[in-house]
């Protein structure tokens, strides 16, 4: 993964997560812990992982639970390269947006979903957890935050 700018060989992208890494690292050990995890995950991305998620990532197979610098540097570069761009987000809300209202109501997504094979209570579901103010509509502000962490 690449910001772009190059020093000494490396992304300014890998030098971060390698920061990251080291500013969660305690002691210098050269591993996070779960917990680790979860605090480095929530600066790096902006959400708080799941402990389904963090078990997904650190399985606890050998009864470690740990993961060390180069696969948490492997992680968190597929997770920030799978990431949608605002602009991205945006002409995904404007296409469901078919009425040109400025939000979307459950009638906007149900075609949608349901036609990639989403069960319709599931989508009620998305719909109800979405809509942070309860009025029935989803603002590009709840798409957004819904689309940038699920």
């Amino acid at each position: 993964m690449s910001c772009g700018a190059v020093d000494g060989g490396e992304t300014v992208t890998l030098k971060s997560l390698r920061r990251v890494f080291a500013d969660f690292d305690e002691g210098g050990k050269g591993w996070l812990t779960r917990q680790d995890l979860r605090m480095a995950m929530t600066a790096l991305l902006g959400y708080r992982p799941s402990k389904t998620e963090l078990h997904t990532l650190v399985p606890d197979s050998t009864g470690a639970s740990k993961i060390d610098e180069a696969t948490f540097v492997q992680i968190m570069s597929f997770k920030l390269s799978t990431r949608d761009t605002v602009d991205d987000i945006r002409k995904k809300f404007m296409t469901l947006d078919s009425h040109f209202r400025g939000y979307l109501m459950l009638e906007d997504i149900l075609p949608a979903l349901k036609s990639v094979g989403v069960p319709e209570t599931t989508i009620h579901q998305i719909f109800v957890q979405t809509d942070t103010d309860r009025d029935g509509k989803i603002t590009f502000k709840d798409f957004e935050r819904m689309m940038k962490y699920p």
